[in-house]
């Protein structure tokens, strides 16, 4: 009898599909291991900006576009993103990376609370930049001395800052519906507060929030709610980002839609039960 030789690789496509497919028909969704870690915000993700109709989304703190990967692969939004990335070397990754998406574009700069210049940390792990310097001491008191390796200084570079509110006609495009993702390494409220106005058109924001701040001077979770919830925002979801081998959390991805929003306001007086409020004209 002949050998049966098998080409593995050839057939993986095939199996692939039956197998999700037979998943389906039984009520279950296959998933890759490698996604289960961001599957939940995903899935959030795509429920809320499609139901919020999200025409543009500004991803500020972009470094080499993980987040524009995201939302391309794992979430199905098409629409158009606009990333902001301070550093150069990691703006011209981002760039390469990006190439061939139209519904991209790249601007070479920091959102703060007033225009200029800042000096920005740059270390050893580009996700880790910060215009912050780290505390050192806290993270050594609270056994976290293996963020000190990823978060050590390699250089300091100069990067223009901008005000979102003197930029957000251009770079929103004109779309009502904006969705604002901030990952600034503690910055995150230097951003809202230069985008005071903006907020108002923006239906959903999503930052990432310390427990234990990594740098000195970082506002944690509960000041940066408080602010928020205070112009209107209210919370969706929360997705754990980092935690130590005790399961606690270090810091996490907050979403909150803007209740404010006249479009939010229309939406919730449909979907929301027991809701019986005037829709502003």
């Amino acid at each position: 009898m002949a050998a049966l030789n098998l080409n593995l690789a050839a057939l993986r496509p095939t199996l692939k599909h039956l197998v999700t497919r037979g998943a389906a028909r039984l009520g279950y969704r296959v998933i890759p291991i490698w996604r289960l870690k961001s599957f939940e915000q995903s899935r959030h993700l795509a429920h809320l900006l499609a139901q919020l109709g999200v025409t543009t989304v500004l991803d500020v703190g972009a470094n080499t576009g993980g987040y524009r990967d995201l939302l391309r692969r794992d979430v199905g939004y098409n629409g158009r993103i606009v990333s902001f990335e301070p550093v150069p070397a990691v703006f011209e990754t981002l760039r390469a990376c990006s190439a061939g998406d139209r519904q991209w574009s790249g601007k070479q700069m920091a959102l703060g609370d007033a225009d200029g210049e800042l000096a920005i940390n740059v270390t050893s792990r580009s996700t880790m930049s910060s215009f912050l310097s780290r505390d050192t001491a806290r993270l050594q008191h609270l056994g976290y001395a293996h963020l000190l390796n990823v978060t050590e200084v390699v250089g300091i570079e100069r990067v223009p800052v901008r005000r979102l509110d003197g930029i957000f006609d251009e770079v929103a495009g004109g779309g009502e519906r904006v969705f604002l993702k901030c990952d600034t390494q503690g910055y995150d409220l230097k951003v809202m507060a230069g985008a005071e106005r903006s907020l108002a058109s923006i239906v959903a924001v999503q930052i990432e929030l310390s427990i234990k701040p990594v740098y000195a001077g970082a506002p944690v979770y509960a000041e940066v709610i408080e602010r928020m919830s205070a112009l209107g925002f209210d919370v969706t979801g929360i997705f754990p980002v980092r935690q130590d081998e005790l399961s606690r959390i270090l810091n996490f991805d907050c979403v909150m839609i803007n209740s404010r929003h006249p479009f939010v306001q229309s939406l919730a007086s449909r979907v929301v039960t027991g809701r019986n409020v005037a829709i502003p004209a």
